[in-house]
């Protein structure tokens, strides 16, 4: 596996997690914009990330361009 692959792995798993705390915590503070935002960050910037690497455009990412520069 190279190291973009791995590196979005990481990235995308990171981000879900922060987005899944952020779930976890909208259900305990009963704040609805938590719940939104988790949602967001759980499911659609991974989903984006893997996209950006999937179609070839992981050399022009900035979020992977920032860790390999």
């Amino acid at each position: 596996m190279s190291s973009y692959a791995e590196t979005t792995i990481i990235i995308s798993l990171a981000i879900s997690l922060i987005g899944l705390f952020l779930i976890v915590d909208s259900v305990i503070e009963r704040k609805i914009f938590n719940f939104f935002g988790g949602l967001f960050l759980s499911l659609a910037c991974p989903i984006f990330i893997y996209f950006l690497y999937s179609v070839g455009y992981h050399e022009y990412s900035f979020i992977l361009k920032w860790f390999f520069n």
